[in-house]
């Protein structure tokens, strides 16, 4: 029997019983269960679904003109706190969420954002962009540096887990997305713009001016195949994945960490000594070094035998092909000479040296230049090229440090008792170091029982002591500061400058702003930002600016009797985390009070009086009006 409908439900006044009929004779399941009845139940339950629809909207319409009205009353402090307090209660809401249920919000989240976008015109498309982007502006204005720094990290872990989770397929379909947005991107640029953002073209016209007028650069061969694959607007694919991030923010705060102990933490923290290991927290290799000759001849040897493979098959290779670029940098196996050779720097740096002249240490110039020398001299260029490049600084930073090692190795190996300890060394294999390698990462504190490690750790010590930079460098300070110990006794103050170099117009000065240093306008200074940038790109005049204000505080306060007589003063230059120089300096007073004496002599009252007078004198903190004339300059 097919299916009836009983006589007590859904039953017209006029709709006559459906009889028993056979199975070969059935009516549609949707004329049997769709009856008028029904079909007005459908209607009532779809008007009042469409009545509560409308209703949400409207309490929504009104939640939100009374959330309006509300913001319109709140001051600023409280509108921030308000803000602070949504994005706290949004972060930990999504803390919680399941992989499912992020994925699910963020397709709802794109869904509205579609709709919403959809019923705007292109003008209020327009305003609610540039509404967004000094939202974005703001926030990203108002992050410290810990935050700015996370927030790149985790930026860059996105974009690293996107790309290692991309199917080939998807890989080009994002390659076709980004092509598109640039494209469409260069059609806002204003031609100033789009000259400096060209940047395959300029990347051949460079190449082919090269060839034409420098010597070093006539016997290149440029292949247009190649600079094609490279992406018009973006980073090459290569050096995306070349990058290697760490998320050990621990390691980064310590690393911007003070010297100073902070006076507000709990005392009982203040006597802990904490091993503060500096770790780089982003490392991007550009040249590819960690990848060793033997892992690109196996990434090769895959490449070549899948697409023999291809053919074989009767594939089309030539797709696969250029969803996949190599760039391959091709290396010798004798590294290159860095003595008396000038056309090393010059080939390195061809926008430093667009005409191959002017090397270092050229043996046709008729007066022969220093190599220290002549770097002072490049730094200091009228033009700054030099001095703003990104990597020429530590490229000849890193030559003077290799050069000064093997100066003293070599003045090391010609005194008379290096022969008995070569001895030593000579019986010494790399087994042996690498034993004791693992031993200390394993034990840090355990002592070295072999003395052919301890003979050479000790030569290593010396030598390292004269180079620029290194920990045996700060050994060798510590050594210094514990003989004046010595000699003088312990130190009278302790002092750290650190000039606030963003903020000082001599600074701006020094990186070519022109000022009238008679006559400091705050409204002639640029914005904070703008000067961090000033005196990021100048890291030459900043270090001069440091060194003519350091020499003037110590010939005028300290030796000019700001403090009293002075018997002698000691100090060490480092750098932040951001890269000023401050000055940590020692100084010996030249009082007759030894340690016994000035604790005999602090039992006295009048003693201690004029003690406190002498301290509150010389040394004093006022920050208002420090605060003062920063928000004034701002």
């Amino acid at each position: 029997m097919t299916q009836v409908r009983i006589p007590e439900f859904n039953m017209e006044d006029e709709e006559a019983q459906l009889l028993p009929t056979s199975s070969t004779v059935s009516a549609p399941v949707q004329q049997i269960t769709t009856t008028p009845r029904t079909k007005r139940r459908l209607q009532v339950t779809e008007n009042s679904t469409n009545v509560e629809n409308i209703n949400m909207d409207r309490r929504r319409q009104k939640a939100r003109e009374r959330m309006a009205a509300k913001r319109a009353q709140t001051t600023p402090e409280e509108a921030e706190r308000q803000h602070v307090l949504a994005r706290e209660r949004s972060a930990a809401r999504r803390a919680a969420f399941t992989p499912k249920q992020t994925e699910r919000e963020r397709i709802l989240a794109c869904e509205r954002s579609a709709a919403r976008r959809a019923a705007l015109n292109t003008e209020e498309i327009e305003g609610q962009r540039e509404a967004t982007r000094e939202k974005v502006a703001a926030w990203r204005a108002s992050l410290t540096s810990k935050e700015v720094q996370l927030q790149r990290t985790l930026a860059a872990e996105r974009s690293m887990n996107k790309r290692a989770t991309a199917s080939p397929k998807t890989a080009e379909e994002q390659r076709v997305v980004d092509r598109k947005r640039s494209a469409t991107r260069r059609t806002t640029y204003t031609p100033d713009e789009l000259e400096r953002r060209m940047h395959l073209l300029k990347v051949f016209e460079a190449l082919q001016w090269l060839r034409q007028n420098n010597p070093l650069y006539h016997n290149i061969t440029i292949n247009q195949s190649i600079i094609n694959k490279l992406p018009d607007d973006d980073v090459p694919e290569c050096l995306w994945t070349t990058m290697e991030i760490s998320t050990n923010v621990e390691a980064g705060e310590n690393e911007r960490a003070s010297y100073i102990p902070d006076l507000l933490t709990n005392v009982s923290e203040l006597n802990n000594t904490a091993a503060i290991p500096i770790i780089s927290s982003a490392v991007l290799d550009v040249n590819g070094t960690k990848v060793s000759s033997d892992e690109v001849a196996e990434h090769l040897l895959e490449r070549i035998k899948s697409q023999v493979t291809e053919k074989s098959n009767g594939k089309d290779t030539k797709q696969n092909s250029t969803q996949d670029p190599i760039y391959i940098i091709p290396r010798g196996k004798k590294p290159a000479n860095e003595y008396s050779n000038p056309s090393l720097l010059l080939g390195i740096f061809p926008t430093l040296f667009p005409y191959g002249c002017g090397g270092i240490e050229d043996g046709t110039r008729p007066i022969q230049i220093n190599y220290r020398e002549h770097l002072r001299y490049l730094l200091s260029y009228a033009d700054r090229r030099f001095e703003e490049h990104y990597s020429f600084i530590f490229v000849v930073f890193n030559i003077l440090q290799r050069r000064t090692a093997c100066f003293h190795a070599q003045l090391m190996t010609t005194k008379p008792w290096f022969q008995q300890s070569a001895q030593v060394l000579n019986s010494l294999s790399s087994e042996d170091v690498t034993a004791a390698l693992i031993n200390i990462s394993q034990v840090p504190y355990s002592k070295v029982t072999d003395e052919r490690i301890n003979t050479l750790m000790k030569h290593i010590k010396i030598i390292g002591g004269h180079v620029m930079g290194s920990a045996h460098s700060r050994s060798a300070l510590r050594t210094k500061i514990h003989s004046l110990c010595f000699y003088l006794g312990l130190p009278s103050l302790f002092l750290t400058i650190n000039p606030a170099d963003i903020h000082s117009p001599v600074a701006l000065y020094f990186g070519g702003v022109n000022l009238d240093l008679d006559n400091v306008l705050p409204e002639v200074l640029h914005t904070s930002y703008e000067r961090a940038q000033i005196i990021a790109a100048h890291p030459v005049a900043t270090a001069k600016f440091f060194n003519c204000l350091i020499k003037n505080v110590l010939k005028s306060l300290v030796m000019g009797g700001v403090l009293g007589p002075t018997k002698a003063y000691f100090g060490t230059v480092e750098n932040q985390g951001r890269g000023s120089l401050h000055l940590h300096l020692l100084i010996w007073l030249n009082h007759e009070y030894s340690p016994a004496q000035l604790k005999e002599s602090i039992q006295n009252q009048d003693f201690r009086e004029n003690l406190v007078k002498y301290l509150e004198d010389v040394i004093k903190e006022d920050l208002d009006s420090f605060r003062g004339n920063i928000l004034d300059t701002v």
